[in-house]
């Protein structure tokens, strides 16, 4: 009596315990299908987010081109100090460009060099103390441009003793991008290294031959290398989004088949899911009004 009472206690622990492990399995069921949807999801994010960051680097490069091409005319100059031209920019410029290069460049009198608008870089005035604002000026004709542009760099010219600098009107994220060669230059300067700074590039002329940086990054390290002291750089690159960084935030993948099939699924999964954090049109419409 005693052993039958003990098997049917025996055999409710096991049908109690074989209860939970089915409960068990059936909850790792679905976390595992839970993750497996999770994972697709982060997939489809990383591929779309990827694809929009391969777009936005085509239209931000075709932005600069289109406005590197409006500022073909232009010329841009540096270091003429605040409030020294007067009521007028454009007389001011035109009367010092007729003074210190009109000969070298074939041209006299006032309307000559056909500039067609003359005025400082947008911003306040800047304190005391502080560099001027550059100066941009807009030629009707490239030709006429190029040759004052030309002859600038062969002639100092001073303004109230002090040297003002021309050059090209890059487009923005050039300049930008030029800056960064500040302290290189600097280096370059101090061991009297000629060097050249084509858009973005920069070419040195080193005594055993000619070498072109694509980025300050590459020319920094290899000065380093050849015992140059180099500042540190300021790159305001380094705070955009890259595909690096995405991987970092997703770092979910595939097999390269599986992903290839699954990719254009993922990604339509993705910004279906990604429309919740669109902004209605009308909402636009009261910011716009604000």
């Amino acid at each position: 009596m005693q052993l039958d009472e003990l098997t049917t206690e025996i055999n409710q622990q096991v049908s109690a315990a074989t209860g939970k492990i089915e409960e068990v399995a059936e909850r790792l069921g679905e976390i595992e299908k839970n993750l497996t949807g999770k994972e697709k999801w982060d997939i489809g994010v990383k591929d779309t987010l990827i694809q929009l960051l391969d777009n936005q680097k085509f239209l931000q490069e075709k932005i600069t081109d289109l406005e590197g091409r409006s500022r073909r005319n232009n010329i841009r100059i540096y270091g003429i100090p605040e409030n020294a031209e007067g009521s007028s920019m454009l007389r001011y410029v035109e009367h010092m460009i007729l003074t210190e290069l009109g000969d070298n460049v074939g041209l006299r009198g006032e309307g000559s060099l056909g500039i067609e608008r003359a005025h400082r870089s947008l911003g306040p005035q800047p304190p005391a103390g502080a560099p001027p604002r550059s100066t941009v000026l807009r030629f009707l004709q490239f030709n006429i441009k190029e040759k004052i542009l030309h002859a600038a760099w062969k002639k100092p010219i001073c303004v109230q003793e002090k040297r003002v600098y021309f050059d090209h009107d890059y487009a923005e994220n050039v300049q930008q991008r030029r800056k960064e060669y500040t302290p290189i230059k600097k280096a370059l300067k101090e061991k009297r290294i000629r060097f050249q700074t084509p858009l973005t590039r920069m070419r040195v002329h080193f005594d055993s031959g000619t070498v072109t940086y694509s980025t300050a990054e590459d020319a920094a390290e290899d000065l380093k290398r050849r015992g140059f002291t180099v500042g540190p750089l300021s790159l305001r690159r380094s705070k955009d989004i890259t595909v690096e960084s995405i991987n970092k935030l997703l770092p979910w993948s595939t097999a390269g088949t599986q992903r290839a099939g699954n990719a254009h699924n993922c990604q339509e999964s993705a910004r279906e899911k990604l429309k919740v954090f669109r902004r209605p049109a009308s909402q636009d419409a009261i910011i716009m009004d604000e």
